[in-house]
């Protein structure tokens, strides 16, 4: 790409932030009187292209320019707020100000800098200003416990996480403690958003979307913080268990995307086994959550303040005892302890094993490792699947241990079947 052309791609980013952001308040003014309209379609075009321009005259005369720009565009917008103070035109908001300011900023960035940086933060402005009546409505409906819990977990992850030492200590330095109180922060945000998700979408829809987002995440994680929600809630047994048995067809699919993106002999490997427990854990998640009957339940549901941390806590610290205890049996096994290693590593993590064995049979070029390794990632899944049972009768009893139970049972059938299909099929192909 010639300099000439860059330098028109960039300024063409530029003015197209400006047109976005003026489409959005100009839409958001189309009914006031003309005369009395502010900032809109041709001034926020202009303001964009203008801080593009700033841009690229800053190449040419030095960082002097951004600074007298950034303060003439200021003085700019200043006045014209003080204008329409003096008219009284309704709501005198800053919010169209601090968008005109924005989005100069963004044109000159989009030269200067990242331009695909600029992009990307032109088009969440757009979003957050095109949604400003839901956002109220949200906040009207916001209550304090919930705020106040948002405000903790920001603390302890926002703050508090990028303070810890990201290395290891103890024996082994196997202990790091910026990983272990990032599954404690996990564990908490999951709990928050799983929260929401229950009460704006009822009591079976919303477990279902917090089963689809722990599944990514965690699906221990979300395990504990449905176990917590049952304990509290009896009557939510049944959604919870639903919640659970979706994150764990997620995390099967999870788990053989990242062998596959790692080393995808080993991720076909495994595949006969996951897949077939993946679609069981779909089945069982549709009997749970009503099947055909599925709908959205009063979202005025009483739940549990969220976001509670000492669980969370507490999980943190029952994750550092196994990862010394995973250290130790290491040491005392040695290779042979291989599959001790990944049971007990399973018991709070999944994707760990998996990455690990994936990154040793792909060291193996000999291919010597890869049976041993699937079979340590399939019995990691398969102690992280029957573990759930055990958090879930420890939190909430018998109503919710039962049901993610019968969830470890049809997927150990169903993996079970489709080795079993393999090893078979693979018999006749020697014959």
């Amino acid at each position: 790409m010639t300099a000439e052309w860059e330098i028109f791609q960039r300024l063409g980013v530029a003015l197209a932030i400006g047109l976005l952001v003026g489409i959005e308040r100009g839409w958001r003014s189309r009914d006031n009187e003309p005369g009395t309209r502010r900032a809109g379609l041709r001034t926020f075009t202009l303001l964009g292209l203008l801080g593009g321009l700033i841009g690229h005259l800053s190449f040419l005369a030095g960082d002097i320019v951004i600074a007298a720009g950034i303060l003439g565009a200021a003085i700019l917008i200043a006045l014209g707020y003080w204008a329409g103070v003096r008219r009284q035109q309704g709501d005198l908001g800053l919010t169209s100000e601090v968008a005109a300011m924005l989005t100069f900023a963004l044109g000159v960035l989009a030269v200067r800098g990242d331009m695909v940086l600029a992009a990307i933060a032109g088009v969440i402005m757009v979003a957050f200003l095109g949604v400003k009546e839901k956002s109220h409505q949200w906040l009207a409906r916001l209550e304090q416990v919930e705020l106040v819990a948002g405000i903790k977990l920001l603390l302890v992850s926002v703050v508090l996480l990028p303070l810890l030492p990201d290395r290891g200590f103890g024996p082994g330095e196997v202990l790091n403690p910026y990983e272990i109180w990032w599954m404690v922060v996990l564990i908490s945000g999951i709990s928050y958003v799983g929260y929401f998700a229950l009460k704006i979408g009822g009591e079976q829809r919303g477990a279902l979307w917090m089963g689809v987002f722990g599944g990514i995440a965690s699906s221990t994680a979300l395990t504990l913080s449905c176990a917590r929600l049952a304990a509290r809630t009896p009557r939510l047994a049944r959604q919870m268990a639903a919640s659970i048995a979706l994150a764990s067809a997620v995390m099967f699919v999870r788990s053989f995307l990242i062998a596959w993106l790692l080393m995808p002999a080993l991720a076909f490997h495994i595949l006969v086994i996951l897949l077939p427990a993946s679609l069981a854990a779909l089945a069982i998640t549709y009997y749970f959550s009503g099947g055909r009957h599925l709908a959205a339940s009063d979202p005025q549901i009483t739940l549990p303040p969220p976001g509670e941390l000492m669980p969370a806590i507490y999980f943190g610290l029952l994750l550092a005892g196994v990862i010394l205890l995973s250290h130790y049996m290491q040491n005392m096994f040695g290779t042979g302890g291989l599959l001790a290693l990944a049971a007990t590593t399973g018991l709070v993590d999944v994707d760990a094993v998996t990455i690990s064995m994936s990154r040793l049979s792909d060291a193996d070029p000999e291919g010597i490792i890869l049976g041993p390794a699937g079979v340590a990632i399939i019995l990691a899944i398969a102690v992280n699947t029957l573990v759930k049972v055990a958090y879930c009768a420890f939190y909430a009893g018998r109503p919710l241990a039962g049901r993610v139970a019968f969830l470890f049972l049809g997927c150990l059938v169903a993996g079970g079947a489709g080795y079993g299909l393999s090893a078979f099929a693979l018999a006749l192909g020697g014959f």
